[in-house]
């Protein structure tokens, strides 16, 4: 579980906030820049693009399975962005899976790309 970090120094947090903004960029273009598709698909999974999904989405309305599909994706596409071209683990994707559960209650209107990027910018467990 990915517990919050309290520091004195202003300076990590901004750095922090400005890299969770920029990997938010890139990640909203490779996450879900097309629009959802109008029908569900046939393996169940989300149809709402990530960018446009909040966190009161991910903790009420998707299933287990869809947050999984979608940490995931947006890990995946994170080290894209990132240059790597390796794969997350399942114990990759379920860090920033447990990571998004444990951030989404205090800021539910808070889109789950900005929560992915910003954990994934923060924890070391979570680079390729």
């Amino acid at each position: 579980m990915i517990e919050p970090v309290h520091r004195e120094e202003g300076s990590i947090l901004k750095n922090f906030i400005v890299a969770g903004f920029a990997g938010l960029t890139m990640l909203v273009a490779a996450c879900g820049a097309a629009a959802a598709p109008t029908a569900a698909p046939a393996d169940g999974s989300w149809t709402t693009a990530y960018a446009d999904t909040s966190c009161s989405d991910w903790s009420a309305k998707m299933t287990a399975p869809q947050r999984t599909v979608a940490a995931s994706a947006m890990l995946s596409a994170i080290w894209k962005t990132g240059g790597s071209d390796k794969a997350p683990t399942e114990a990759t994707v379920k860090y920033l899976s447990d990571g998004i559960d444990a951030v989404c209650p205090a800021s539910p209107t808070d889109k789950i790309t900005f929560a992915a990027s910003t954990l994934a910018g923060m924890a070391v467990e979570l680079k390729p």
